[in-house]
């Protein structure tokens, strides 16, 4: 019999990415298949079937990682209504465990990334990190020995107002992949003026300033897609941070390890971890 294989769902606003690895080896993906993101769950289920399948080939599947932009609900295993997902209430753990007779589990994407670069990436040798995704939203995990703090609802980092009221923008509106597209007309890849970059720094660095001054961390992980490109940015965002007047001198600030692949590594170790 073939040996078993954990499988790995990371659901995006424009793309899902399907994985596999060996229990054993959760952070050694074996293959990968990509689809469209459908615009409803039900649309998407031929889709994700059909992948696993392929990537499966006849091995039995032990485990199954589900990770989404939140609101997730993972004791329900129900995807709420993320603001770029047009997906509301799916509940796709249900759904999975109809078709495979395994254990399946879901995770907000930040807090499955969160676990990644703690357990295997840019901060395992650290006690108590602040993972911050940068991509089409922002999301945020603080982790501690590995693991996600406790708590009833997932950390939303990107979510802060960062102004004096309610109608204030938020970090996500000001900092994410999708603001930067709508500021310049150009997603990050396609930025490469030194102003705008610092431009770009100075907006986030006040963002990150707030999180780093709150929840005090041993580091700062800087993952999703618009940290692809760190090395146009890091340096100047290190030196608006310390402009912010911090209390404290700032923790190291890294890029991930496994930027891209993150959430979908750490989603199929927190599969491993809760049911072997």
């Amino acid at each position: 019999m073939s040996e078993p294989l954990v499988i790995g769902i990371d659901i995006g606003g424009t793309k899902i990415r399907i994985c596999s690895a060996r229990p054993s080896q959760p952070n050694r993906i074996l293959y990968t298949v990509t689809i469209p993101t459908a615009r409803s769950f039900v649309q998407a289920q031929p889709d994700i079937l059909q992948a696993i399948h392929i990537l499966c080939e006849g091995s039995p599947v032990a485990a199954i990682g589900v990770t989404s932009p939140g609101p997730v609900s993972r004791k329900d295993g129900t995807i709420g209504h993320p603001t770029n997902l047009h997906w509301s209430q799916a509940r796709i753990t249900q759904w999975l465990t109809s078709h495979w007779d395994c254990p399946v589990v879901l995770w907000n994407d930040a807090a499955a990334g969160g676990i990644c670069e703690a357990q295997y990436g840019s901060a395992k040798r650290f006690r108590y990190s602040l993972y911050v995704s940068i991509s089409t939203g922002i999301g945020t995990a603080l982790t501690l020995d590995g693991w996600p703090l406790p708590g009833q609802h997932n950390s939303e980092g990107g979510r802060i107002h960062l102004g004096t009221d309610a109608e204030s923008p938020t970090f996500e509106q000001i900092s994410s992949g999708t603001a930067i597209l709508k500021r310049y007309g150009k997603i990050a890849r396609d930025i490469t003026r030194k102003t705008d970059w610092h431009n770009i720094s100075a907006h986030m660095a006040v963002g990150l300033h707030t999180l780093i001054t709150v929840t005090d961390p041993d580091i700062v992980v800087l993952g999703g897609g618009v940290s692809l490109h760190h090395a146009r940015f890091l340096t100047m965002l290190k030196r608006e941070l310390k402009r912010c007047h911090p209390l404290y001198p700032l923790p190291p600030i890294v890029p991930a390890t496994f930027i891209e692949h993150a959430p979908l590594i750490g989603v199929m170790q927190a599969a491993v971890s809760e049911h072997y």
